[in-house]
């Protein structure tokens, strides 16, 4: 007879190795893996314990050594048999093919493993490679007990393109924790509407777009204050924004974390993200977390967690007029910003909190142990 949870979270717990960027990094994939480590008990209360194995990134020899370790460290345990699952967490390009080594690792030694997709990318990344590489992607794929994606757009193409099956693909949202303090939120003294924008700063999430569309609002518009916080291409938007006349008014400030992230949600009165592509965006989750209404675009993963007029405004992307246009509504309208604000509270709370995700990952582990 299969053991219940209950009786599970009494043996001994059985052993999930999770295997992505340590996460120190800065990326969604780092985020997801920090929240399953603050939440360790949620997991052990179901009888599961986590183990964290940094894959490394990058071409450099440091990454090189911290990838080949990683995979010593895979080796040694599978040997002495302590692995009930491997989790691993993929995006694309140098992410799979280390992804792909660890898998293969799993399938040579006949540990049961797991897949986990990140990327909004990944269908049309592996479609384009070449026959064999398509090959081994699809046989480590098809191997794998469960492939975990973010977006139901995802999850039928992967479907489709027969990388998985109905059956063993699951759709798992990236959860993160109730922020602290809600119950005492503030909001800043200025008299600027505060608009933030959180992520890489590249043409895929928009953020020249962005510059592109404040540029055009009416000098009519109520005063506001964007904060950019990411890492990237940043002299060229601040090249931008002085041709557009934007630099008292876009604020950079490198990667947040910590306290300063908390605060800046919590004083966030419209959050930003014009992305093209993305698997499930977890600044977007800690934006509705914090009651903030949101202006993104209509692009799977993101219409997973909008809904277009419910809890946010959705544009298409590259869609600058229609960028300025949501942009130029919400600073007009205090009432809309708090209504679509406290409906994105609402589905968070809903749907998106950490506990959520962890009851859905025990799930799949219980059918895989």
């Amino acid at each position: 007879m299969k053991p219940s949870k209950k009786m599970r979270s009494a043996d001994a717990p059985r052993l999930i190795v999770q295997i992505g960027p340590d996460m120190s990094a800065h990326g969604g994939i780092a985020s997801v893996l920090s929240a399953y480590a603050l939440h360790r008990d949620g997991f052990e209360a179901f009888g599961y314990r986590l183990l964290f194995i940094s894959s490394g990134a990058g071409s450099g020899r440091g990454a090189l050594g911290v990838f080949f370790l990683a995979w010593i460290k895979l080796v040694i345990l599978s040997l002495s048999e302590q692995v009930h699952v491997v989790h691993i967490h993929v995006s694309i390009k140098g992410s799979l093919l280390r992804k792909l080594v660890f898998a293969i690792t799993c399938m040579l030694f006949r540990k049961k493993y797991v897949i986990h997709v990140h990327s909004g990318m990944f269908p049309a990344y592996c479609a384009g490679l070449p026959g064999f590489a398509w090959r081994i992607v699809r046989t480590v794929l098809t191997s794998a007990q469960y492939v975990i994606c973010l977006s139901g757009h995802a999850q039928k193409q992967l479907i489709s393109m027969r990388l998985t099956t109905r059956e063993k693909c699951r759709l798992v949202y990236n959860g993160i924790a109730e922020p602290i303090g809600m119950e005492t939120r503030k909001t800043s003294s200025s008299s600027d509407i505060a608009l933030t924008f959180l992520g890489k700063l590249s043409e895929q999430k928009g953020i020249f777009r962005l510059l592109e569309a404040l540029a055009l609002l009416p000098e009519s518009s109520p005063r506001y204050r964007l904060f950019v916080g990411g890492e990237g291409e940043v002299e060229a938007l601040s090249e931008l924004s002085r041709k557009y006349r934007l630099d008292d008014r876009v604020v950079f400030g490198g990667w947040v974390t910590g306290e300063a992230k908390t605060q800046l949600l919590a004083d966030t009165e419209i959050f930003v993200l014009p992305s093209r592509s993305e698997g499930f965006p977890v600044s977007i989750v800690e934006a509705m977390a914090f009651g903030t209404a949101i202006v993104s675009t209509r692009i799977p993963g993101v219409m997973d967690a909008i809904r277009p007029e419910l809890e946010g405004l959705l544009v298409e992307p590259d869609d600058i007029g229609g960028l300025r246009d949501a942009i130029s509504l919400l600073l007009g309208d205090a009432a809309t910003r708090r209504r679509l604000g406290d409906a994105a509270r609402r589905r968070f709370l809903d749907q998106f909190t950490i506990q959520k995700t962890v009851h859905s990952l025990v799930s799949i582990y219980d059918n895989v142990t």
